[in-house]
């Protein structure tokens, strides 16, 4: 049986969203722009996690910290 999304859940994932937010402050606003207006063109139609798995096709294999 899956596990129940608590409240914990969604304060983690509220938290992260923030942390994530403020890491948006160390890419420059043009590539900002341009990949914002890439997911609002296309998102209504593939959906937020489609298009999550085509960005992350740029990203390194390694895993960052």
């Amino acid at each position: 049986m899956p596990k129940e999304f608590t409240e914990a859940d969604r304060q983690s994932m509220d938290t992260a969203a923030a942390s994530a937010e403020a890491d948006l402050e160390n890419i420059p606003e043009e590539a900002l722009q341009v990949v914002a207006n890439w997911w609002k063109k296309w998102y209504p139609d593939a959906g937020h996690k489609r298009l999550a798995r085509v960005l992350l096709q740029y990203a390194p294999k390694e895993k960052e910290e």
